[in-house]
């Protein structure tokens, strides 16, 4: 690609389906959001890269280390728009051909009970379609007598800069009931003890909001 500073600016690149388009960055140039992500405007990405006076990177840690102060000038102003993929992915049919080579190479012996697996997703499973996804687990383990259950689980983010799992469980009827007390397990395991945050003793917060009002309420005074 042609380099853009001997171009005369505004100038547009096309390359099969990706358009770039240079321009001058001044004060009436479009501003990116303060917050993090992209909210209210027509893209997917939109970034500031800065740069410091210095002629040289590698002199930059020295000259930190000395107590220097640099004042950031904004280099770059980046927007992207992602189009939408070509072929869509089918999560609950991947999940299934995941699930029935998962189960064919999971053996058990005759003295146990059944077998539970436990597959890491990369879909989120709060938003995903519950029959489709039903229907899928129960696709792959429809020949699977030995199955007692299927466990999915997402790994997610939370605002301690740590991490959590969001789960989901399909029991087989007849061991179930053969055997409450492992249903009634991961019940718990799923719904109370993977939520609670073995550091602070309290749940998660999911997201900056719950984060916020648990920080007010921490930051009140307590009453004499």
């Amino acid at each position: 690609m042609i380099d853009a500073r001997q171009a005369k600016l505004p100038c547009e690149y096309v390359n099969d389906a990706t358009t770039v388009r240079v321009e001058v960055l001044d004060e009436k140039s479009e501003q990116t959001p303060e917050n993090v992500g992209v909210s209210d405007i027509d893209w997917d990405l939109a970034t500031s890269i800065c740069r410091v006076p210095a002629k040289d990177p590698n002199e930059l840690p020295d000259r930190m280390a000395a107590g220097e102060r640099f004042r950031d000038y904004e280099g770059v102003r980046l927007f992207m728009k992602f189009g939408e993929p070509e072929k869509q992915i089918n999560y609950y049919d991947r999940l299934t051909a995941k699930l029935r080579k998962k189960l064919g190479q999971t053996k058990i012996s005759k003295e146990h009970f059944g077998k539970i697996i436990l597959v890491e997703v990369t879909f989120d499973l709060r938003i995903v379609q519950e029959e489709l996804l039903r229907e899928a687990v129960r696709e792959a383990a429809r020949h699977s007598g030995t199955t007692l259950a299927i466990i999915l689980a997402k790994r997610e983010q939370n605002p301690h800069m740590r991490y959590h799992y969001c789960f989901s469980f399909t029991f087989n009827q007849t061991g179930a009931s053969i055997k409450p007390e492992l249903v009634e397990l991961f019940d718990r395991v799923g719904k109370n003890e993977v939520t609670l945050d073995p550091i602070l003793f309290s749940a998660y917060s999911r997201t900056w909001e719950e984060a916020e009002v648990r920080a007010r309420q921490i930051a009140k005074p307590i009453p004499e």
